[in-house]
């Protein structure tokens, strides 16, 4: 995705609730930064349109870095490289939002990622992986197993190929089995493929 593309897009739509992000080089919160992340669909704006405003929130995070000193990249690749992150899981841009903004506030510039942060970023990674922690994965039986803890359950997800296509995965709490599942993907993380909904997750 061009950065051009992706950034004119974005600030296109900036007309209908994100009047707070258009303080692209302030960090005060009041000016820049919730109103920004309450125009981001789920958070207070159009649910059709989740990732509204995004662009601006990462111009202001690449800006923040720039001034800082703390920009490891070109000032584009920053921009796009924090898009592409809300565009891989639009549903958890809210709380993307909310952490890149402490970010904004909180970063000093010794670009050490602030403390204080640490608690937004565990919503987004919550978010993100539907409650599972400590998964790990690796490959079985030509497909996959993934065993990890989700919403403090024990879980474990093992997908093999079918011979024509697709994968056929066995859904576990525990020791016990839960049921099996048809994926299009080889897909084993417990909250992403076809198990999560007979697990709950």
């Amino acid at each position: 995705m061009a950065f051009i593309q992706l950034f004119g897009a974005a600030c296109s739509a900036q007309g209908s609730g994100n009047a707070g992000a258009g303080g692209a080089t302030s960090t005060s919160s009041s000016e820049s930064g919730l109103g920004g992340i309450g125009g981001l669909g789920g958070a207070g704006g159009a649910a059709d349109e989740p990732l509204e405003g995004v662009a601006t929130i990462c111009f202001n995070v690449c800006d923040s870095l720039q001034q800082r000193g703390c920009l490891l990249s070109s000032f584009e690749d920053c921009v796009t490289n924090c898009i592409e992150t809300f565009v891989s899981v639009p549903e958890c841009a809210r709380e993307r939002a909310v952490y890149e903004q402490c970010l904004i506030d909180e970063r000093t510039a010794d670009c050490a990622e602030p403390a204080v942060c640490a608690e937004s970023l565990a919503a987004w990674q919550y978010c993100t992986t539907g409650g599972c922690v400590d998964v790990l994965c690796s490959p079985k039986n030509g497909g996959c197993s993934c065993k990890g803890t989700c919403l403090d359950r024990n879980v474990t997800v093992e997908c093999v190929p079918n011979d024509d296509e697709g994968a056929t995965c066995t859904c576990k709490e525990g020791s016990t089995t839960v049921g099996t599942c048809q994926s299009e993907l080889i897909a084993c993380f417990p909250s992403k493929g076809c198990c999560a909904p007979l697990l709950n997750l």
